[in-house]
Order: structure tokens, then C-alpha cells, then sequence
């Protein structure tokens, strides 16, 4: 490495000297040692002429680095030592560099593993073997064009890899020809082998070919727009294969980055979720938030600025000072999309149909499902057909809940969407509502000058079980429709199952097997009005759910447009489907009126209104809340104002 300073050289006298004579003679590093030159630190090799002679990197970008690596390069993979994190969040806005830090970064791993004198050796691989550095991005070309052309491009740049490698690209020798006694860095399409034994891929977020890798480092680019070849959100599932590929080959010693700015909210976002891990005591994460220009370099703008003003999730008015001025159409065009993009700053979208998550955690206690299964896989000789199947291994009855009137809701699905079931039961229980003239207006209390209420009954809903099968398209498997028959009878068969909804796509031979057990089989396909008021039960404290994540995630990702209420891009609301479809039978149908009639109503004090069918439309119930609830020929249902 050059520098301007002068370098005092050995003398004769001192090259004598035991430390140097394996190098006098040519025999190379001293047996017993591991390194084959001291590697540099981070900053120094991307900024110094003599390696990458790149741009210095911003405070941010830097930092974001660096608390993953630490400042000894020898301890990067020292189980023993370094920063004690493994995984960096790099929580920045689109255009803040972080393609650039995070192919830096790889060629920085791949320098320090060249260092050595024997990496395979180092970590605990044997011959023959690779070391493997994995990028993933999204689907699409980004693996391939953005991320590797980025990364092929900067390492053909780095003069220390130019002055002891030659390069050779789809074949091609980059240069005029190839030098004798160096050995070739081999660029293909998405592979970059660097000897003696390190192998640099990108791939996207479709792929599935994990086995035979031993990652030590891994990038997961724009890790909050990971979607499946299904369109299915899977970040949170390529992240739990490249942790436990990872770890199972070099225990604590990998390292991984995550970059990417939010796509969804708080509460759903992976890497926002990420971020807030590295919160914890004792995370393996550091992670950075910054807006694009406090991460990317000062001189990439104009300097002109402007104040975006806007109303956080707390309700409160917020500031973003020194918004560069070349962001300004896009904050005045769509102001929600540019806070996301550009500052990192998600704001509870305008069509969340749940205010809050809490109130859907609140219905959840810590009670047994009624049973209780194990996934199986389903094989068939006769078609070769192998998919995703269930078993009853356990039910939690006594015989008294063998003769409790249930109802439930089938929500099918086969390649793409999981099939789902919920088993529940009604509980009738007392609210108050408000009586309405011929009109249609609240009647007023002469005496006391409130609105008139009377006692009505509902039936709370109280899950008793879900389950859902999920199809694995890596893994060719389907969901075993002939399986969820099954179990579906063989439930009807064990308990007083009343009635069953259902849409009839691929369930015309299951509508047979129930009726012929007297159940009773309704076709229904879960509307908006079916939402609006599970809702309003949900927030009243009228549903009682098993705890569940799943359902957690799916009810509060909701949106509602007006039109449909529907998952985002990418979601599931299969299981939110059948909880739906069990509150429409247990108040919206005959079935429902006939468990309030043999059942013994319960006071339930929290509720004040419900939305609900009742025999005559000169009522309406009370609500608590900022939407009206309004009374249709079919009965009543809860709308937003």
C-alpha cells in the first residue's frame, strides 16, 4: 500500500532474524500462522487508492457497517470477540446508497477471507468446500442487474483484487491478456468465484435452492418488497432460512445485512420489525434509520430546502426539517408513499379497517382449543400426488361440550392461498338498543330527554378452534383438499356441529358427507357487511379468539376502500375469512336465532351496540363510537361515516 509517509524497510541484519527467514526462502506465511497480510480496516479499504478508492462513505452509511464488523478486521468471524452482532438493519430511504455499502461490504468479507492463510481451515470446513456470500433481492431482475453488476463493478475497480488476480468474464479475460502465475476471479451471469474458495451469488426472493451453501455472509436487498413466485409477503421466511443455513454451518460467526425502506406499517413491516429488535438488551442486531439525504452524501442535492408537515401516528403534528427541494413534488403528489420511500416514516394508512391491533389481542385468552392436530404429509400411490395434510391427535371435551350447538366456517384453498377452518359456538348475551320511530329516528325519553334503549340479544362469539394448511410451492406441496374433508367430518361426527358455511368451489363432495350427517350447509361467500359488523363485535368485547399471530396479523392488515374488505398485496385473510363467516352464522342466519332461543342468556356489560338481524326494523342499537349503525331490510349492519 502507498503512502506519502517513509517507510523504514528491514535492514539485511534484520531479515536474518528468525521472523523473516520463511520469507527469505520463499516458503510463504510460517506454519501455525493464520493470516497471510494484516487486512486493512473497512474505512480504510473502501476509501484508500491502493483497494477500492472509493468516495469516503457518509457518517451513517459507515456506522451502519461498522457496528456489525467492529474496527478489528481479524475478529470479524472470531466467535470469541467482535461487536457481538451479527445482523445489521440498514432502515434508509430509497437513494440513500445502501446497494452501494452492502456490495462494499461483501467485497471488504471477501478481501479479509483472502487475508487468510487457510480460510476453509479458519472456519472448520473442509476441503474442497465453498464459502459462500449470498445476495437476495426482490423478484424480479434486481438480483441480477442492480445488486451484482454494482458488486462486479466495484471489485473490478479494487486495486488490490487487479493486482493479484486476473479477471475473467463469461469467459472473457478482462485486460489485454492473462497475467502467467495469478489466478482468475471467474464474473458469470449471477456467480462471482473468487479463489481459493469463495463463491459470491445473487439470487431473488423466488428462490429455493439453499442446500449445499455454507453462508457466511448474506444481503437481503429491499427485504420489505420480498414477495413469493405466489405474490405471498416471505421476507420473514428467507430470513429464517438464510439464519438457520447460517448457523448451522458456522455457528455465531456469519454476519448478515438487511436493507430495504417500509412498505407497511409498523406493525407489519419486516425490516421495520428488524429495527426494533435491535432495540432489545442484548440484540444480535444494529440497526440504522435514516432518511435518505441524512444517509446519502450532502452533494447529491442542491442544498435548497422546504418543512413537510404531517400528523403522526400519535395524532400529534410532526416536522421534517431540510427536506431537500428535489423531493418536493413527490411529497406534494403523494404524501404517505414519500414518507415511507424517502424518510422511512410509515403513517397508519387512511383504509385500515381496525383502528388498533390491541383491541383484536384483547379478545384472545389462554384457553385450549377444543382439539388439537399435527401436519402430516399426505401421499397417494395410485396419482403421485403429495401435498399438505392434518391429523387429530388430541380433543379437549368433556361430555357436556359434546352437546354444545356449533357452527362452522370453510374458507378453501389449495396452491397459492392456505385452506383454512374455525369451529365456534354462541353464547347469547344482553346489550341495549336504541328504539326508532316509523321514520327511522331515535325516540327520545320525555322524562330524561336520551335516546330510548331496550334489552336485545346477541350471540358472543367464542372460538373454539382453528386450523389452516398451508401450501409450500418450494417444495411442490399442495393443500390435501380430500384432508380437510376429512377432518372436517370427522369433527361434525364428534361434535353438535349445526351448520356449516362454505363457498362451493371444490366442495361439492364435503356438502354431501355433512348433510348426510344432518348438518345443515350453507354456500356463502364472506362480504364487506359480514366485516362491519364483526367489527363492531370485536371492539365491543362480543368475540372471544384462542390466541393467534396469524390471526392477529391478518385482521390488522385489513383494508377497507369502501367497496371490499381485503389483505394488501401480498397478505392472507383466510383465517379473518372464517372468523367472519362464524360470527354471519351465529347472528346473521335462522342458526343463530335458534341457539339464542335453547341457550340462557348471559348479561354482558360491555357491550352497548351491536349490529345484528332482529325480527322487526323499528330499532337500531347504541354505538359508542364515530360511525353510525343503520338498519337494512335484512337486518342491521355498521358503517364508517
Amino acid at each position: 500500500m502507498s503512502d506519502e509517509r517513509e517507510v523504514e524497510l528491514p535492514s539485511l541484519k534484520d531479515l536474518l532474524k528468525e521472523e523473516y527467514l520463511p520469507l527469505v526462502r520463499g516458503e510463504g506465511p510460517r506454519r501455525g500462522e493464520v493470516w497471510t497480510e494484516d487486512p486493512v480496516d473497512f474505512k480504510t479499504f473502501v476509501e484508500h487508492p491502493d483497494f477500492c478508492g472509493h468516495p469516503p462513505l457518509t457518517p451513517l452509511q459507515l456506522k451502519g457497517v461498522m457496528g456489525v464488523l467492529g474496527d478489528d478486521p481479524k475478529r470479524i468471524f472470531d466467535p470469541q470477540g467482535g461487536t457481538g452482532k451479527q445482523i445489521g438493519v440498514l432502515l434508509m430511504g430509497k437513494g440513500s446508497g445502501k446497494d452501494t455499502v452492502a456490495a462494499l461490504t461483501q467485497i471488504y468479507i471477501i478481501y479479509v477471507l483472502c487475508c487468510l492463510q487457510d480460510p476453509l481451515a479458519y472456519l472448520n470446513l473442509g476441503p474442497g468446500s465453498k464459502i459462500d456470500l449470498l445476495n437476495v433481492a426482490p423478484v424480479g431482475q434486481q438480483a441480477e442487474d442492480i445488486f451484482f453488476t454494482r458488486f462486479t463493478s466495484l471489485l473490478k475497480q479494487c486495486g488490490w483484487f487487479r493486482e493479484r488476480f486476473n479477471f475473467v468474464e463469461s469467459g472473457k479475460v478482462l485486460g489485454k491478456k492473462r497475467r502467467k502465475g495469478l489466478d482468475d476471479i471467474k464474473i458469470g451471469t449471477r456467480v462471482c468465484e473468487v479463489p481459493p474458495c469463495i463463491r459470491a451469488t445473487s439470487v431473488n426472493s423466488n428462490f429455493s435452492g439453499w442446500d449445499g451453501y455454507n453462508v457466511l455472509f448474506w444481503v437481503m436487498d429491499e427485504a420489505s418488497a420480498f414477495k413469493s413466485e405466489t405474490k405471498i409477503a416471505n421476507a420473514g421466511a428467507i430470513f429464517d432460512t438464510l439464519r438457520t443455513s447460517a448457523t448451522s454451518r458456522f455457528g455465531m460467526r456469519w454476519k448478515g445485512l438487511v436493507l430495504s425502506y417500509p412498505r407497511e406499517e409498523s406493525e407489519f413491516d419486516f425490516t421495520v420489525k428488524l429495527y426494533n429488535r435491535a432495540k432489545e438488551e442484548e440484540s444480535v442486531y444494529f440497526a440504522v434509520r435514516a432518511a435518505t439525504w441524512e444517509a446519502a452524501p450532502k452533494d447529491r442535492f442542491s442544498g435548497k430546502t422546504f418543512t413537510f408537515r404531517f400528523v403522526n401516528e400519535e395524532g400529534e403534528l410532526e416536522e421534517l426539517h431540510n427536506v431537500p427541494i428535489e423531493f418536493k413534488p413527490e411529497f406534494d403528489e403523494d404524501p404517505l408513499t414519500a414518507l415511507a420511500k424517502y424518510a422511512c416514516r410509515v403513517i397508519r394508512a387512511k383504509s385500515r379497517f381496525f383502528e388498533s391491533s390491541e383491541v383484536i389481542k384483547n379478545a384472545m385468552g389462554p384457553r385450549l382449543p377444543i382439539l388439537e392436530t399435527q401436519d402430516v404429509l399426505v401421499e397417494d400411490s395410485d396419482s403421485g400426488f403429495k401435498g399438505i395434510g392434518k391429523f387429530i391427535v388430541k380433543w379437549n371435551v368433556s361430555p357436556r361440550d359434546l352437546k354444545v350447538p356449533r357452527v362452522i366456517h370453510i374458507d378453501l384453498g389449495r396452491t397459492r392461498d392456505s385452506a383454512a377452518v374455525m369451529i365456534a359456538h354462541g353464547e347469547p348475551t344482553e346489550v341495549q338498543v336504541y328504539v326508532r320511530d316509523a321514520d327511522g329516528k331515535p325516540m327520545i325519553d320525555p322524562a330524561t330527554g336520551e335516546p330510548l334503549s331496550r334489552p336485545e340479544l346477541i350471540n358472543k362469539v367464542v372460538e373454539d378452534a382453528h386450523l389452516v394448511w398451508k401450501p409450500d410451492p418450494k417444495r411442490g406441496l399442495k393443500v390435501s383438499l380430500r384432508n380437510v374433508e376429512e377432518i372436517v367430518y370427522e369433527i361434525c361426527k364428534k361434535l353438535n356441529v349445526v351448520a356449516v358455511s362454505m363457498d362451493f368451489w371444490n366442495s361439492a363432495t364435503l356438502s354431501e358427507l355433512l348433510s348426510g350427517l344432518g348438518v345443515e350447509v350453507i354456500e356463502r361467500v364472506v362480504t364487506r357487511d359480514d366485516y362491519l359488523n364483526l367489527r363492531t363485535a370485536v371492539e365491543l368485547g362480543c368475540v372471544e379468539l384462542l390466541p393467534s399471530t396469524l390471526l392477529v396479523e391478518e385482521l390488522s392488515a385489513l383494508r377497507d376502500d369502501g367497496k371490499r374488505v381485503d389483505h394488501p398485496e401480498g397478505g392472507s385473510k383466510d383465517l379473518a375469512d372464517c372468523l367472519a363467516g362464524v360470527y354471519f352464522l351465529l347472528n346473521q342466519t335462522h342458526v343463530g336465532l335458534q341457539i339464542k332461543k335453547v341457550a340462557q342468556p348471559l348479561v354482558f356489560k360491555g357491550a352497548q351496540a351491536f349490529a345484528h338481524p332482529i325480527p322487526s326494523n323499528n330499532f337500531e342499537f347504541k354505538t359508542p363510537f364515530s360511525y353510525p349503525v343503520s338498519v337494512t331490510g335484512k337486518g342491521l349492519r355498521s358503517t364508517r361515516a
